[in-house]
C-alpha cells in the first residue's frame, strides 16, 4: 500500500540520517561485550554421580527384597538446600560466604544423584564433591555396614552349626557301620549254627533208626538231643540280637536323616545370607568430579549477540525519539 510505503521510507530516512547515533554506539557495545568475555573469569561446571546405598530384607514369604536407604530424591533435595555446605566447607577451610551453589537431581528409576556445581577453580571444585560424596557415605553406608557384620555374625554361626551337624552325622555313621559289620558277624554265626543243628540232627536221626542200641547209644541220642537244644537257644538268642541291632540301625537311620534336614536347612539359611549380602550396596561414587570440557561462562558469542540486539533497540530507539523532539521544536 502506497501509505506504508511512505511511513516505511520515512524511517529509513531518519535511520538513515542519524545512522552514526545508532552504529557507533553499537559497536563500542559489541567491542564492550568482546573485551568483557575475552578478560572475564572462566567458570567451569564440575559434576559427579552418586548412587545411593541398597539393603536387602527378607519378606515375611521367604523372598528378598531391595529397600534403599534413602531416596535419591530426598538426598538431592538435601543437597540443593545447602544441608551439607557447612560440613564441606569445615572440612576443606572454606568460607561459607563464598561456597559455590551445589545442584543436584535424580536420575528417574534409578539409584543415581546428579549432582553440579560452577566454580572458576576446577582443582577446588572437585574437592567440594569428594568431600560431599565422603559426607554422604558416611550417613548412608552406617546401616549398610551394621547389617553386613550382623549377616558375617549369623553365617559364622550357620557354620558352625553346620559343622556340628556334620560330626554328628559322622559319629552316627561310624555306629551305623559298628552295628551293620555285627549284624553280618551275626548272619554267619546264626548260618553256622544252623548247620551245626542240621547236622546234629541228620546224626540224631541216624541213631534212632538204628535197631538194637546199646546203652551207650542210647546215650549218645540224649546227648544229641541235648547239643541241639543248646543250639537252638543260642540260635534264638542270635535272632533276637540281630533284631536289636537291626532295630538301633533303623534309629540312627532315622537320626540321620533328621540330622541331615537340619544340615539343609542351614546350607538354605547360609545361601540366602550370602543371596542377601551380595546385593547390599554401599553408596558409590559412580562418575568422579569432571569438569566440563569447555568453559560455561563467559561466552563470547551469545554475549556479543545480546549487546549487538539491546545496542540497536536502544540506540535505534533514541534516534527516533530525537528526530521527534526535532519536528516538534521545529513545529
Amino acid at each position: 500500500m502506497p501509505g506504508d510505503e511512505e511511513e516505511l521510507m520515512d524511517y529509513l530516512r531518519v535511520f538513515w540520517k542519524r545512522k552514526w547515533l545508532v552504529v557507533i554506539p553499537t559497536l563500542l557495545c559489541l567491542t564492550g561485550a568482546f573485551l568483557w568475555s575475552l578478560f572475564s573469569d572462566r567458570v567451569w561446571e564440575v559434576d559427579c554421580l552418586i548412587q545411593t546405598s541398597r539393603l536387602v530384607v527378607q519378606t515375611d514369604t521367604g523372598t528378598l527384597q531391595e529397600v534403599v536407604i534413602s531416596s535419591p530424591k530426598d538426598i538431592a533435595s538435601s543437597i540443593s538446600q545447602g544441608s551439607f555446605n557447612e560440613l564441606i566447607a569445615t572440612e576443606l577451610n572454606l568460607n561459607l560466604d563464598r561456597f559455590p551453589a551445589l545442584e543436584a537431581e535424580e536420575i528417574k528409576d534409578t539409584r543415581l544423584v546428579h549432582v553440579v556445581l560452577k566454580t572458576e577453580d576446577v582443582p577446588l571444585g572437585k574437592k567440594i564433591l569428594t568431600s560431599l560424596f565422603d559426607q554422604l557415605k558416611e550417613k548412608l553406608d552406617a546401616k549398610v555396614e551394621f547389617e553386613l557384620k550382623t549377616i558375617d555374625a549369623q553365617v559364622k554361626e550357620n557354620e558352625k552349626e553346620r559343622e556340628k551337624l556334620g560330626r554328628a552325622i559322622g559319629i552316627l555313621q561310624n555306629k551305623l557301620t559298628i552295628i551293620r559289620k555285627r549284624i553280618d558277624s551275626i548272619d554267619r554265626e546264626t548260618d553256622e549254627v544252623k548247620k551245626r543243628v542240621d547236622s546234629l540232627e541228620k546224626e540224631q536221626l541216624k541213631d534212632l533208626r538204628k535197631s538194637g542200641r546199646a546203652e551207650s547209644e542210647s546215650l549218645a541220642v540224649l546227648l544229641y538231643s541235648n547239643e541241639v537244644q543248646q543250639s537252638l537257644r543260642y540260635l534264638d538268642s542270635l535272632r533276637e540280637m540281630e533284631s536289636q541291632k537291626k532295630a538301633q540301625e533303623q534309629d540312627i537311620l532315622l537320626e540321620v536323616e533328621n540330622i541331615a534336614q537340619r544340615q539343609n536347612q542351614v546350607e538354605s539359611h547360609i545361601s540366602l545370607l550370602w543371596a542377601k549380602k551380595a546385593r547390599m550396596d554401599r553408596s558409590q561414587l559412580i562418575k568422579n568430579p569432571t569438569p566440563s570440557r569447555r568453559p560455561i561462562a563467559p561466552r563470547p558469542f551469545l554475549n556479543v549477540l545480546i549487546a549487538a540486539v539491546l545496542g540497536l533497540t536502544v540506540f535505534t530507539t533514541l534516534a527516533f525519539f530525537l528526530e521527534y523532539l526535532g519536528d516538534r521544536q521545529k513545529g
